[in-house]
């Protein structure tokens, strides 16, 4: 064993010696979030985590304090913590210190992006397995337009390669950027050969629904209706899955990426579905009602495990399935270096990356699910969107960011020994979260 190389013995001990600083802090079950159906039979209790990973994993304490900052280097940014105090107690909770505005931290846990500003900082004192999230590598979340050229790759390489047949791949809804002629003109013609089709209209930057236009080809005026700037037309999926309770849905996934080379991906179990209170007329679809990106008065979130209950077993696992593989492809290896670059220049910074993406998907009445955007940063706030929603938020994050925050400190821990095992480190905190890859 090389010099300085945590043994697999002593990775154990590390572990090990952990467990036992953790206490009985209530620990959320991840399927229990859901408001209304049955549990799943992986269900478990406040204080107990089953779901078929082997129990509760304990924090990684420290000889040396960890500590952890919220406040952005970008000092355009809002200065806001990302998640608030919620985020401040589990960070707390799991040992770190903080949140501190100094230099000396382990992890920087922001929702902005980062790479750039970090940048313009004076080189940061030593400080050995430094994390961040939100690095700039993947700039396809947030930026739609972006998202539509990697999800151009990423279907010329699914079509070349031979690792399964059409019919088994996963599907992407048909996306045009518009400040591109030639695919301003495809868009036109795709229009003309479908004129009752519904395409949705977005900036390539913006969130929340805003600046978000639904027209139908026949109806399309250029005078009137072609946009200026950074736009891109999405094909409206126009018969949604509409079997959990009969109304349109779409679901907020939180996509967790712990390294970029080579690619560590996971999908939290548990997510947020959001369902409209109103009837869906596919004949007659409405932008006011039928598109919506989050929490209101006609829009009610729902767990995951609601949805599962109502699917039955063989329905969920294909459901889910499919849902894996989507996300494998978008993030593969090859397909995002090809866009974005070589990934290992992310972490010749002094520091290394993560991400934590919110990706929204729509499943159409096959129950084949459609990519539609991926946001930078999903919310994390348990407060502001209704006080009864309150307790269920806090259900669903909490777990959530428990274990993200345990994979930080077991990753910062097992850097300062020395010695990664990636794999172990990530199945030893993300009990509830799915590997893609």
């Amino acid at each position: 064993m090389m010099a300085g190389q945590l043994s697999w013995c002593g990775f154990l001990g590390l572990v090990a010696s952990t467990l036992s600083n953790l206490g009985t802090w209530p620990f959320w079950s991840v399927v229990a979030v859901a408001t209304e159906g049955n549990p799943s039979p992986e269900a478990a209790t406040e204080g107990h985590c089953t779901f078929g990973k082997g129990g509760c994993a304990a924090t990684a304490s420290a000889d040396v304090p960890l500590r952890w900052r919220g406040k952005t280097y970008n000092s355009s940014r809002s200065l806001s913590i990302y998640g608030g105090e919620h985020a401040v107690e589990i960070f707390a909770r799991v040992g770190f210190e903080g949140p501190v505005e100094d230099d000396e931290w382990d992890l920087l846990f922001t929702h902005h992006l980062m790479g750039r500003a970090l940048a313009a900082v004076s080189p940061l004192p030593e400080r050995q397995g430094r994390l961040v999230n939100h690095c700039q590598y993947f700039l396809a979340a947030g930026d739609k337009c972006k998202l539509s050229r990697h999800i151009a790759r990423v279907e010329e390489y699914t079509a070349a390669s031979e690792r399964s047949s059409p019919l088994d791949r996963p599907r992407f809804l048909r996306t045009f950027e518009l400040g591109d002629n030639l695919q301003n003109e495809a868009w036109h013609k795709a229009m003309k050969s479908e004129p009752n089709r519904h395409w949705i209209i977005k900036p390539c930057i913006a969130g929340q629904s805003k600046g978000i236009e639904l027209i139908r080809g026949r109806d399309f005026k250029v005078d009137r209706d072609q946009p200026r700037g950074r736009y891109v037309a999405q094909e409206f999926v126009e018969r949604p899955f509409l079997g959990f309770g009969g109304r349109k849905f779409h679901l907020r996934l939180y996509v967790l990426v712990t390294r970029w080379d080579p690619p560590g991906v996971f999908m939290y179990d548990e997510g947020m579905l959001f369902r409209s209170e109103r009837t869906y007329d596919p004949d007659r679809p409405s932008r006011q009602h039928d598109i919506f990106s989050g929490i209101s008065k006609e829009v009610q979130p729902h767990a995951f495990a609601a949805l599962w209950s109502d699917l039955g077993e063989q329905e969920t696992k294909m459901v889910r399935e499919r849902i894996v593989a989507l996300l494998a492809e978008v993030m593969r290896g090859k397909t995002v270096e090809v866009t974005f670059g070589d990934p290992q220049s992310v972490d010749d910074r002094g520091y290394s990356c993560f991400d934590l993406f919110g990706a929204d998907v729509i499943l159409d009445e096959n129950l084949q699910p459609f990519l539609m955007e991926i946001n930078q940063g999903p919310d994390l706030w348990v407060v502001g969107r209704g006080a009864e929603h309150e307790p269920f938020q806090r259900r669903l994050k909490g777990p959530l960011l428990q274990q993200l925050a345990h994979w930080v400190a077991l990753r910062v821990k097992a850097a300062r020994h020395g010695h990664v095992d990636a794999w172990e480190v990530e199945n030893e905190a993300l009990l509830n979260y799915t590997r893609v890859l």
